[in-house]
């Protein structure tokens, strides 16, 4: 790598790094203060989430394009987007990860009747918007996901079938969850005959506190 290469690397670099801190000291913030006069959360969360990227964007598109004049062998170069790709795709993964857990803990926020515990819905939202992610770089890569998908549905029926009971309770708890139709402090009866009023529920079990004060924990 001669001189003229190295200083073209370093304009490149720097132009980039000038470039991600413009956008994220001066045009995020113009944007964050639009979306605050709108009565929605999510745009704010939106542009929240994406401004802390922007300098990590911009500083690599301008390391690879530095790269791209520096004389190299083809193979470095392949290396080098193959690189570029995956930290794209990896960072936009993340990016939509966190907007629609966000989003789902603005909506229970918003509302009086999700229990508390239905993180687990955003947790299991985040497990499989990675999964997706991971099958997207595998792909870009020239991997074939087809032996993934095959392997991981021999491997969930394995698993399925080994733990039927607490997937039962895992969906049913869900479902309960999402449905809306039972909440902290009403007062139901089973159909053993007891009763009493719903402490919690989560995704396992419901805690129902009797007038006994004793604790009901049903699956």
């Amino acid at each position: 790598m001669t001189n003229s290469e190295i200083l073209i690397l370093v304009i490149y670099i720097a132009s980039g790094m000038l470039a991600g801190i413009v956008l994220h000291k001066l045009i995020m913030p113009l944007i964050a203060k639009l979306a605050a006069k709108t009565s929605l959360k999510s745009d704010d969360l939106i542009i929240k989430t994406i401004r802390t990227w922007v300098i990590p964007w911009s500083l690599a598109l301008g390391l690879f394009l530095g790269l791209k004049q520096v004389e190299m062998e083809s193979r470095f170069y392949t290396w080098i987007e193959n690189g570029l790709v995956i930290f794209y795709i990896f960072s936009a993964t993340l990016i939509i990860s966190r907007i629609v857990s966000g989003m789902i803990r603005i909506k229970s926020a918003d509302s009086e009747t999700v229990i508390p515990s239905s993180s687990i819905i955003s947790n299991i939202v985040s497990v499989i918007i990675f999964c997706i992610g991971l099958l997207v770089i595998l792909q870009s890569q020239g991997i074939s996901v087809t032996p993934v998908l095959t392997a991981l549905g021999v491997g969930g029926l394995a698993v399925a079938l080994a733990l039927q009971g607490t997937l039962s309770n895992l969906f049913a708890g869900l479902q309960i969850i999402s449905s809306g139709n039972f909440n902290r402090g009403d007062f139901v009866k089973l159909s053993s005959g007891e009763d009493g009023f719903i402490e919690d529920i989560t995704w396992r079990s419901t805690t129902i506190r009797a007038a006994s004060d004793h604790i009901i924990i049903v699956p």
